[in-house]
């Protein structure tokens, strides 16, 4: 396991390296920094790194290599250029850092910062420019914008009005300046990835006839079929990658040059110009697919799409349990919680059913947890974690009965192939959400009201979805075929 400082500076590397990078040159990096040993699981840390894309057998690049100084294209609306306003949205994705919000981006023309300004805008014009983040997630980014920390849509279940506050860039003066008119578009590039820093240059067309097609245009066209082609590739290789933003990351990495020159597209156009792919229902989520067709839970780019990364960066394999490491802290964190005298209790609200551990397992997790709550418990504090443990205990009864219904599919003879597909998608994500949530509980410090009853909310609609979902999967578990 990589110890909290390594982390924290091998982070800083993967947000500032532009260029190729080996194992063995990050490894040098942190040995002048004073670091003599390295954890067993450090390669494997890397290679599944969100940040990171292998591009040879010993060679990588980061997000950060990948995006800055590619091209990508964002076409003002008829409203937005009406109201000299700019919606960054989701039009910046993959090239973005995507744990960065839209408001947190600085824009740049010739040298100077764009301003930013808080308007009142319809939802519907806004929700245009965040369907990339799915349907289940747009809510949430609209409602997590600085212009509405004061507001605490949770209490709503993110029930949005019809006219909301937005940080949008103030572009009247540029847009004048330009003479800038529907039809023409804005270039982007990255600058500075870590701080999310961006140039637009202006592409205007000036026609002196509405209905003539310009160079321009043509070569747009030309890039939409040029990226459905690539898209096409890259879901039939990958299947429905783990998010949209991943899909998209893994097609402009694979086509960088074809993609990201100075002619470039805009997805954002390219899927109001499809008929072939679009955004499809996935579980509980949405991922790019092929219209008119399920986006199905197997295929032929590797088996289970959704459950062979579960068991990923976890301790699968010394436990037989599909849980990363920071969890048993969660689970110990649970224990101080509920005032437990000892560490005894962990393991059976861990897994219900702990038949899933031989002998040697179930005593070596018994002693790793009682050696680790010591550690823990030095340094814990009830009355500062009430609030947080509240609704970390409600998470983690969920994520128990998630991974102990996990774990018996897991044993089942039944093959994957002929489980419901559906519920098994829809769990797979519900356990990738559960984790998350418990992550940021555990993690992130100083939690407002407003983000714990956003956690709280959360936890309730993972809990509806998972009995929604449980009847059918635990019907598979209790027959062969």
């Amino acid at each position: 396991m990589i110890e909290e400082r390594m982390e924290l500076d091998v982070e800083l590397f993967l947000r500032q390296r532009v260029a190729t990078f080996t194992i063995r040159t990050l490894r040098q990096h942190l040995e002048k920094q004073g670091y003599t040993s390295f954890p067993d699981n450090f390669d494997s840390y890397i290679d599944s790194h969100p940040n990171v894309f292998k591009v040879s057998k010993k060679q990588y690049l980061t997000r950060a290599g990948c995006f800055t100084g590619r091209f990508f294209a964002i076409k003002p609306t008829q409203y937005e250029i009406e109201n000299g306003i700019l919606i960054p949205g989701d039009r910046c994705m993959p090239f973005i850092d995507q744990e960065m919000l839209p408001d947190e981006l600085t824009f740049f023309v010739d040298n100077k910062a764009v301003r930013k300004i808080v308007g009142e805008f319809p939802l519907t014009e806004l929700l245009k420019h965040y369907n990339l983040y799915g349907e289940e997630y747009s809510a949430q980014y609209l409602a997590m914008d600085s212009s509405n920390a004061d507001k605490n849509f949770a209490e709503t279940d993110f029930m949005l009005p019809s006219v909301m506050k937005l940080t949008v860039l103030d572009m009247k003066a540029l847009y004048k300046k330009w003479k800038f008119a529907y039809g023409d578009w804005l270039r982007v590039y990255v600058v500075d990835w870590d701080d999310g820093m961006l140039v637009m240059e202006p592409r205007c067309e000036h026609k002196t006839n509405r209905f003539e097609e310009t160079a321009a245009e043509q070569e747009r066209a030309e890039w939409n079929k040029t990226f459905e082609k690539a898209l096409e590739e890259s879901l039939r290789t990958y299947g429905p990658c783990g998010s949209i933003e991943e899909q998209l990351a893994c097609v402009f990495v694979d086509n960088m040059y074809t993609l990201t020159g100075p002619e470039c597209g805009s997805v954002e156009e390219y899927l109001e110009w499809s008929d072939k792919i679009g955004l499809i229902e996935y579980g509980v989520e949405s991922r790019l697919w092929f219209v008119g067709e399920e986006v199905p839970a197997t295929g032929k780019w590797g088996g289970e799409p959704e459950m062979q990364n579960i068991t990923e960066g976890t301790l699968y394999d010394t436990f037989n349990l599909p849980i990363p490491e920071f969890m048993l802290e969660a689970y110990i964190r649970d224990s101080l919680y509920l005032k437990e005298k000892d560490s005894a209790g962990i393991l059976p609200r861990i897994v219900n059913d702990c038949g899933f551990l031989n002998k040697w397992q179930e005593g070596f997790l018994l002693l790793r947890l009682h050696r680790q709550r010591e550690q823990i418990s030095k340094k814990y504090n009830w009355f500062a974690d009430y609030e947080v443990g509240e609704v970390r205990h409600k998470a983690l009864e969920l994520y128990s009965k998630i991974l102990t219904l996990i774990c018996r599919l897991d044993r089942c003879t039944v093959p994957v192939q002929r489980m419901p597909q559906h519920e098994l998608i829809v769990l797979s994500q519900l356990f990738g959400h559960t984790a998350k949530l418990i992550s940021g509980l555990l993690f992130q410090k100083n939690l407002s009201d407003k983000e714990l009853d956003s956690s709280r909310l959360s936890v309730e609609g993972m809990e509806f979805s998972f009995e929604d979902i449980k009847p059918a999967l635990e019907a598979v578990t209790k027959r062969d075929f």
